[in-house]
């Protein structure tokens, strides 16, 4: 039996899980919760992933209602629907206050998954769109609970979050993501959220990558009807892993058919980017302004997944570096390194609050210089291999004075290069 280079690092991928990825970060802050309270959230979503041949609201079909079936000959279709699901209440990023605008329900005992379905409703395309438009209305004219303090996020506006997964998430996976951002992030937004077909397989990812970029039209579709018939006042997308290469292929033949005046989004974020640093040079660094008002990309310098995405496809994502990441004047970099996360530290991001907090800042817009818990380095002579741009880029600075989180649990790792003293 002969092995592929490919398979020898996907194996070596699946020896280091056991020894490399660290556990869920725990919860510290505390609310006024009630044991077992849990939020009720309804996430809408369109996907090409085939539907489940289990009757529809049986535990099965809830369990796992879209699959991974593709079809060699011919690409899947796209589907539309919304899926109503409960998310424990967050204590790591909402403390004592809660926006009121999903109820609140207890639940006694241990409730797995994270995002267990109750329901699951498909709809064709002029519905889906009908009813997400009319969760924006209602989310634009709910009241926040008395406790919270507004922000920009949390004020009466009719918004919309789309959030674009990588390889390997399941669509229960997708649909947990999708409304855990919603709610950590404190927004008064609808989430969606895009389910391509991922083989749920570790050595699965050139298959994974062939089917994500299949999807990409798909994925114009959606953000073009968002845009044009829901027409929120703010639009914001989260692409993770495989999810950004597509994303910017939409957002580029987008860009192309419209107006150059068209900008269809808010703000971008793109987390792990596995995307080739040159092909996103040369393609779509300088059109990022036409995309969205503005840009942000995370990279890790402890980006296992990414590491073997290197020597599988020969070359560096813009989610990974050696010694300092790709920059350039459209876009903002945050290095993630010094923060520990699940699944080989390439997802999981949405359990950490220092994380989350930058992505909040990104969406409001606050400029890179004046937020807490980064530190600023130069992209310059720090020994990268990859090609770097001439911009800083900046670091999460955790256990830093500024920063608002307990050290004691967020502690820098041992094999991170800690900030430098600030002048």
């Amino acid at each position: 039996m002969t092995f592929r280079p490919q398979m020898l690092a996907v194996m070596a991928l699946l020896l280091l899980t056991a020894c490399v990825t660290p556990a869920r970060l725990p919860l510290w802050r505390s609310t006024d919760a009630a044991p077992g309270t849990r939020t009720a959230m309804r996430v809408f979503f369109a996907t090409d992933r085939v539907a489940s041949s289990a009757p529809a609201g049986s535990p099965e079909y809830l369990a796992q209602p879209y699959g991974k079936q593709v079809y060699f000959d011919r690409a899947n279709t796209l589907s539309f629907g919304a899926a109503t699901g409960t998310i424990a209440r967050r204590a790591t990023s909402l403390g004592p206050c809660e926006p009121g605008w999903w109820p609140q329900e207890v639940v006694p005992g241990a409730v797995k998954p994270r995002f267990p379905l109750r329901s699951l409703s498909p709809l064709a395309g002029g519905d889906f769109y009908s009813a997400l438009e009319r969760e924006v209305d209602r989310l634009a004219t709910a009241p926040a609970a008395p406790c919270h303090e507004a922000g920009a996020l949390t004020r009466p506006a009719r918004r919309v979050i789309l959030y674009v997964h990588g390889f390997n998430d399941a669509f229960d996976e997708a649909a947990g993501n999708a409304a855990q951002l919603a709610y950590d992030l404190e927004i008064r937004a609808a989430p969606v959220f895009f389910s391509w077909p991922t083989q749920q397989s570790l050595v699965e990812y050139t298959r994974d990558r062939t089917y994500s970029e299949r999807a990409g039209p798909l994925l114009k579709e959606l953000i073009a009807g968002i845009v044009d018939k829901v027409k929120p006042d703010e639009f914001y997308l989260i692409a993770h892993s495989l999810g950004t290469r597509i994303t910017l292929q939409a957002l580029s033949e987008l860009s192309v058919e419209r107006s150059e005046r068209f900008v269809p989004l808010t703000a971008l974020v793109l987390y792990a980017p596995d995307l080739d640093t040159l092909i996103f040079q040369r393609i779509f660094m300088d059109s990022l302004p036409r995309f969205a008002r503005r840009t942000s990309v995370y990279a890790n310098t402890h980006d296992i997944a990414l590491s073997v995405s290197r020597r599988v496809n020969g070359g560096y994502a813009l989610g990974d570096f050696d010694g300092a990441p790709f920059t350039g004047p459209t876009f903002h970099t945050i290095d993630v390194g010094p923060v520990r996360q699940s699944r080989l530290n390439h997802s999981g991001f949405e359990d950490s609050p220092l994380i989350t907090r930058q992505i909040q800042a990104d969406l409001l817009g606050t400029p890179i210089s004046e937020r807490p818990c980064l530190c600023r380095l130069s992209a310059q002579g720090n020994g990268a291999i990859n090609p770097t741009g001439k911009e800083p880029f900046y670091r999460i600075a955790v256990g830093a004075l500024a920063c608002p989180f307990d050290s004691k649990i967020y502690a820098s790792r041992p094999d991170t290069p800690a900030c430098p003293a600030q002048p």
